[in-house]
C-alpha cells in the first residue's frame, strides 16, 4: 500500500520546500492548501505523515483530537514562526510529534520525518 504525506499550508514558499523536500526522497506527498480539504483527501487515500502550517491553516485542539481518532496511524508535525501554543497545549503533548520553527531548518525537518518513517 502507498501512503500519502500531506503538506497543509497556505504558503507557497513553505508548501514548495516540505514537498521538494518530500519528493527529493522519494516520497508521495499531496499539498493542499486549506483544512477543509484535509478530511474528503484523507477519506480516499492512505495518510501516514501530516504536516500542518499552523502560521497560515487555522486549527484547534478538537481537530487533531478528531484526526487521532478517526485516522490513528498518522503521525502530525506542524509548523510555525510562533515559539508558544497555550491553546494547542493538550494536543502537542498528546497527538503532535513535533512543533518546528518557521522558517523551516530542512536538517531538523528531514530528521523528524526519518524519525517518524
Amino acid at each position: 500500500m502507498n501512503f500519502v504525506n500531506i503538506v497543509l499550508t497556505g504558503d507557497t514558499r513553505t508548501g514548495e520546500t516540505v514537498c521538494g523536500l518530500l519528493s527529493e526522497r522519494q516520497l508521495h506527498v499531496a499539498w493542499l492548501h486549506q483544512a477543509g480539504d484535509l478530511e474528503e483527501y484523507l477519506l480516499g487515500n492512505s495518510c501516514r505523515l501530516l504536516l500542518i502550517d499552523l502560521d497560515t491553516i487555522s486549527v484547534d485542539k478538537t481537530v487533531f483530537r478528531k484526526l487521532k481518532k478517526n485516522h490513528p496511524g498518522i503521525d502530525i508535525i506542524v509548523l510555525s514562526s510562533r515559539s508558544f501554543h497555550p491553546e494547542l497545549k493538550e494536543a502537542l503533548s498528546t497527538h503532535i510529534y513535533a512543533c518546528l520553527d518557521k522558517p523551516i531548518d530542512e536538517d531538523e525537518l528531514m530528521f523528524c520525518i526519518t524519525s517518524l518513517l
